[in-house]
Protein backbone atom coordinates (compact mmCIF):
# COMPACT_ATOMS: atom_id res chain seq x y z
CA UNK A 1 0.00 0.00 0.00
CA UNK A 2 1.73 3.35 -0.68
CA UNK A 3 1.52 6.18 1.71
CA UNK A 4 -1.38 8.57 0.45
CA UNK A 5 -1.42 12.24 2.12
CA UNK A 6 -4.41 12.81 4.21
CA UNK A 7 -5.43 15.84 1.50
CA UNK A 8 -5.84 13.59 -0.94
CA UNK A 9 -8.60 10.47 -1.53
CA UNK A 10 -7.54 6.89 -2.37
CA UNK A 11 -10.20 6.55 -5.30
CA UNK A 12 -7.79 9.50 -6.50
CA UNK A 13 -5.10 7.31 -6.84
CA UNK A 14 -7.14 3.57 -7.76
CA UNK A 15 -8.19 3.02 -11.09
CA UNK A 16 -8.90 0.23 -13.63
CA UNK A 17 -11.05 -3.04 -13.85
CA UNK A 18 -10.76 -5.61 -11.17
CA UNK A 19 -12.14 -8.72 -11.90
CA UNK A 20 -12.97 -11.52 -9.63
CA UNK A 21 -11.94 -15.04 -9.52
CA UNK A 22 -13.61 -17.41 -11.63
CA UNK A 23 -16.04 -19.66 -9.50
CA UNK A 24 -18.41 -22.76 -10.32
CA UNK A 25 -21.83 -21.80 -10.93
CA UNK A 26 -24.62 -24.16 -11.58
CA UNK A 27 -27.29 -23.51 -14.46
CA UNK A 28 -29.60 -21.11 -11.98
CA UNK A 29 -27.06 -19.14 -11.67
CA UNK A 30 -25.91 -18.50 -15.29
CA UNK A 31 -27.60 -15.94 -17.99
CA UNK A 32 -31.10 -17.51 -19.68
CA UNK A 33 -29.31 -17.04 -23.23
CA UNK A 34 -26.28 -19.62 -22.14
CA UNK A 35 -28.41 -21.81 -20.28
CA UNK A 36 -30.82 -22.18 -22.97
CA UNK A 37 -27.41 -22.87 -25.56
CA UNK A 38 -26.37 -25.65 -22.96
CA UNK A 39 -30.04 -27.53 -22.34
CA UNK A 40 -30.05 -28.14 -25.81
CA UNK A 41 -26.53 -30.10 -26.31
CA UNK A 42 -27.24 -33.31 -25.37
CA UNK A 43 -24.71 -34.53 -22.02
CA UNK A 44 -25.12 -30.76 -20.60
CA UNK A 45 -24.69 -32.29 -17.26
CA UNK A 46 -21.12 -33.24 -18.10
CA UNK A 47 -19.85 -29.36 -18.82
CA UNK A 48 -18.58 -27.41 -16.12
CA UNK A 49 -19.64 -23.77 -16.01
CA UNK A 50 -17.08 -20.68 -14.18
CA UNK A 51 -18.68 -17.46 -13.46
CA UNK A 52 -16.10 -14.16 -12.99
CA UNK A 53 -17.76 -10.73 -12.49
CA UNK A 54 -15.55 -7.26 -13.58
CA UNK A 55 -15.65 -3.88 -10.95
CA UNK A 56 -14.28 -0.50 -11.47
CA UNK A 57 -11.66 -0.17 -9.26
CA UNK A 58 -12.26 3.42 -8.54
CA UNK A 59 -16.36 3.88 -7.70
CA UNK A 60 -16.87 0.09 -6.76
CA UNK A 61 -19.23 -0.22 -9.03
CA UNK A 62 -20.14 -3.28 -11.45
CA UNK A 63 -19.30 -3.26 -15.03
CA UNK A 64 -20.48 -6.77 -15.99
CA UNK A 65 -19.71 -10.86 -15.62
CA UNK A 66 -18.35 -13.47 -18.00
CA UNK A 67 -19.79 -16.71 -17.36
CA UNK A 68 -18.33 -19.73 -19.85
CA UNK A 69 -19.29 -23.56 -20.32
CA UNK A 70 -16.78 -26.04 -21.09
CA UNK A 71 -16.83 -29.58 -22.05
CA UNK A 72 -13.27 -30.83 -21.46
CA UNK A 73 -13.55 -34.56 -23.18
CA UNK A 74 -15.00 -32.94 -26.81
CA UNK A 75 -13.12 -29.18 -25.71
CA UNK A 76 -16.16 -27.35 -26.80
CA UNK A 77 -16.63 -23.96 -25.36
CA UNK A 78 -19.70 -21.86 -24.79
CA UNK A 79 -19.40 -18.35 -23.36
CA UNK A 80 -22.20 -15.68 -22.33
CA UNK A 81 -21.18 -11.83 -21.20
CA UNK A 82 -23.29 -9.20 -20.07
Amino acid sequence: MTKTPITRSWADEISGTYWTMPAQASLAEIHPLLMAVLLVIAGYQDWSIYSADAYDMAWGGPLGSVEVAFETSASRLRASTH
